[in-house]
């Protein structure tokens, strides 16, 4: 059966206000309680006398938990659906972050973004793209919609996040972003997910008996691991370069200015990317535009790294395909696994590979930092990070080498 198909006793709702609204929510929740992150390092530093490390510890400890719950996350999901969890999550968010304005200690903080990583993995993480895969009939193109609007998150929270900043003070901001994330993220989803289900909400215990875990089946094939090695080389190629690509640029002749300029060019591509997808092939195979954008996100980092001193244009075109693959590569991720995997047991699958790619998704800046300092430079980083690519290509093509589709819809 076709991946897109309805497996018995699936509900399926029509492209709309459902995929609309899980847009929303990715596009505040990601917004509100991640991308402003960097706006408050500096007024916390100033008031409470922390260092940069140890603020950004507790990030990295949201994240970690985030991934960690993104299995559990992912399996009530396909049990009950994602109407309760997605409202209680994103609730739960609004609360971390008035707490977080209340802050006085370390330890505090730190608790508040382990509750924060905890309700990024109930409303956010993989949930909205496992609500539009189980229940809307063109799933691709909402997978698409969603990602597009996401995309512009740091464009809308860091502009927010600034001014009110600067008018109000870090603490009075925070509570204005709490406000923004429950009436945006969390209503929203209370509104929106009225009468969705899950993956497996409908089946019995004897047909689960019967079927048995999607989850564990996925786990002994070997596209599955080859996923997992292709998209954690994804995920620390896009997380190192968002947090070293303003040095990379300098290293390569570049002004502090122009390489401001250069970084702020990469959320615009992705946007553009996956915009043009929506536009030209809305329901387009993720095996295919996968292929494509793992050969030309290879392919830019590999000229990046033969650029050496560049022009400002040179680098530009590098930014832009490098943008616009990683941005669509994102849609390749979320759609394959669904046409290698099944549509059933996907909210446990998709999070299962988050978990198993955590070390990459959260240990990049870091690890390219001790590299830097090891090499002197981004030289050899850059070739690294291209090499890495070619891995993440080759990983990609055995994993999708068999087009036949899935036992488990």
């Amino acid at each position: 059966m076709p991946a897109d198909e309805a497996a018995p006793g699936r509900r399926r709702h029509p492209y709309g206000a459902l995929v609309v609204g899980m847009a929303v929510c990715q596009l505040v929740g990601w917004g509100v309680t991640y991308f402003t992150f960097p706006v408050f390092v500096q007024p916390m530093q100033a008031e409470l006398g922390w260092t940069t490390t140890q603020i950004n510890g507790a990030l990295t400890l949201g994240l970690v938990l985030c991934d960690l719950a993104s299995i559990p996350a992912g399996h009530w999901f396909d049990r009950r659906g994602g109407r309760e969890m997605i409202s209680l999550g994103a609730s739960f968010a609004a609360l971390m972050m008035a707490a977080w304005s209340r802050v006085e200690s370390l330890a505090g903080l730190y608790l508040v973004f382990a509750g924060m990583g905890l309700s990024q993995a109930m409303a956010l993480n993989n949930m909205s793209f496992a609500v539009v895969t189980a229940n809307v009939s063109d799933f691709r193109r909402g997978l698409n919609m969603v990602t597009l609007v996401a995309g512009l998150a740091p464009s809308a929270a860091l502009p927010l996040a600034g001014w009110l900043t600067a008018e109000y003070g870090w603490r009075v901001a925070l509570l204005a972003l709490a406000a923004v994330q429950f009436l945006g993220c969390a209503v929203v989803a209370f509104v929106v997910l009225r009468g969705t289900i899950g993956s497996r909400t409908h089946e019995s215990a004897e047909d689960a008996a019967r079927d048995g875990s999607p989850l564990r089946a996925a786990l002994r094939r070997p596209a599955f691991w080859l996923i997992v090695v292709a998209f954690s080389i994804h995920w620390f190629v896009s997380s190192g370069f968002s947090m070293h690509g303003l040095g990379m640029f300098q290293e390569r002749g570049m002004s502090r200015e122009a390489a401001l300029g250069l970084m702020t060019f990469i959320g615009p591509a992705q946007v553009a990317g996956r915009l043009t997808l929506m536009v030209l092939r809305p329901a387009a195979s993720g095996r295919a535009i996968g292929r494509i954008l793992w050969i030309a996100l290879a392919a830019a980092l590999a000229g990046f790294a033969s650029l050496g001193h560049a022009s400002f244009g040179a680098l530009a075109a590098f930014v832009i395909v490098y943008g616009a693959a990683s941005g669509v590569l994102i849609i390749a991720r979320l759609t394959v696994v669904a046409e290698l995997f099944g549509l059933r047991g996907y909210g446990a699958i998709s999070g299962a590979i988050s978990t198993a790619a955590i070390a990459a998704r959260t240990g990049a800046p870091l690890t390219l930092a001790i590299l830097h300092d090891y090499f002197g430079g981004y030289d050899e980083i850059v070739v690294m990070l291209a090499c890495l690519a070619l891995i993440g290509a080759a990983a990609f093509f055995a994993a999708t080498s068999r087009t036949g589709q899935p036992a488990n819809q």
